[in-house]
């Protein structure tokens, strides 16, 4: 989770995100990220029982814990998902995903080695990384791993700073 970051006083600074960003959407309970919002009251909704302060999801990939998360955040509230053409065609063709409002859920496709941004104040860049098709997508024995796609790292940069956030898969 990236958050938004105010000056001492409590105004924004230059480098406010406006909101908080999750880096793929494990956010169900079995899944640590489900602690930090259910540990961080900041994270919880602020604005009646279905509203949640994550404005935006980046998604690495299409594996069950990198998506999963994202049937929690439907509960009516809007917010942004960055993945890649191959991963929003998953989400597309899986009819449980039509549980994302799209009239509230806005879909973003993310390019290779072009710069997106998530948050205010907030830039990535992706990049393709050896990855394998999602397990629920496997037939037979392949476990192909290659630059497909499929999955990316992304680098990140909010004004000097700079973090590369790859998955693990």
């Amino acid at each position: 989770m990236l958050k938004s970051v105010k000056a001492p006083d409590g105004t924004p600074g230059p480098n406010d995100l406006s909101g908080w960003m999750s880096i793929a959407a494990n956010l169900h309970s079995s899944i640590p990220n489900w602690e930090q919002i259910s540990n961080t009251p900041r994270l919880q909704p602020q604005h009646g029982l279905r509203h949640s302060p994550i404005k935006s999801v980046v998604l690495t990939n299409g594996d069950v814990d990198h998506i999963g998360g994202l049937i929690s955040l439907r509960e009516g509230h809007r917010f942004t998902i960055w993945a890649s053409k191959s991963v929003l065609q998953q989400l597309r063709s899986n009819e449980i995903f039509g549980v994302l409002n799209t009239n509230l859920v806005r879909l973003c496709e993310i390019l290779p080695s072009r710069a997106f941004s998530p948050l205010p104040n907030l830039s990535m860049v992706s990049f393709v990384v050896p990855g394998k098709v999602p397990l629920y997508q496997e037939t037979g024995n392949i476990r192909d791993v290659r630059r497909s796609g499929r999955t990316v790292g992304v680098h990140i940069q909010i004004a000097s700073k700079r973090l590369s956030y790859v998955p693990g898969c």
